[in-house]
């Protein structure tokens, strides 16, 4: 399921930013995460985390973002079934410039 494609809704995400969105059908068990991200600074490294249901529910992924300018990362997922709430949180590194598209496996 892509929960968005073809234009960025997310822009400049620093550490500690989060994005909500509501009501993603995670199926029975979705098994993978994957998203194309650009960072202003490449190095920079950092993460995002995926929570459940709130900014401080289950953490059942984790992105790492040590590309350049739009490379797909992906995560494998964790007790992710049914229809919940999913906050990504960026977590240290450079600024995310902008996020091309998401998608849930």
């Amino acid at each position: 399921m892509t929960l968005f494609g073809s234009q960025s809704t997310v822009q400049y995400a620093t550490n500690g930013t989060t994005v909500k969105y509501s009501s993603v059908n995670f199926g029975s068990a979705a098994t993978g995460f994957a998203a194309s991200v650009g960072l202003q600074n490449p190095t920079a490294g950092g993460q995002i985390v995926l929570h459940l249901d709130s900014t401080s529910g289950p953490v059942i992924g984790t992105l790492y973002t040590n590309t350049g300018a739009y490379q797909t990362v992906s995560t494998s997922l964790t007790n992710a079934s049914g229809v919940h709430d999913l906050y990504l949180t960026r977590v240290g590194g450079g600024t995310i410039s902008a996020v091309a598209w998401l998608q849930v496996k």
